[in-house]
């Protein structure tokens, strides 16, 4: 009887031992709600989400006419209207993680079909 509790609770300890060590590689950096019209709210595209993985790799996305987004702090999201990113893109304005703001990017001319998040400088 002892021995079956002895063993139960060395059991329990590793388990939660090697938990406590398990660190997260790919951190959250924010995500971002795409839509069709050019208010933030008409055609509605979903969200996608973006990791520390994702940094500083251009992403070709639908097309879309606006964006809202949240992002870390330390962190700039820009969009682009070709699908390699070239040029300087178009910063989009952010709210803090778990805000309720929501500052709306607009495409100044042609429509938006690609992304990506920088870590500032």
């Amino acid at each position: 009887m002892q021995l079956s509790s002895i063993l139960a609770t060395v059991g329990v300890l590793a388990m939660t031992g090697s938990a406590a060590v398990i660190q997260r590689q790919n951190s959250y950096v924010g995500d971002l709600r795409t839509f069709d019209g050019d208010d933030c709210f008409t055609g509605n595209q979903g969200v996608n989400t973006f990791l520390q993985s994702d940094l500083d790799v251009c992403t070709p996305y639908t097309t879309f006419n606006s964006i809202t987004a949240h992002v870390v702090d330390g962190y700039t999201l820009y969009a682009y209207t070709d699908a390699s990113c070239s040029g300087a893109g178009q910063a989009i304005p952010s709210s803090p993680i778990g805000g309720t703001d929501q500052p709306c990017g607009k495409a100044e001319g042609a429509p938006f079909v690609a992304y990506k998040v920088v870590k500032n400088a």
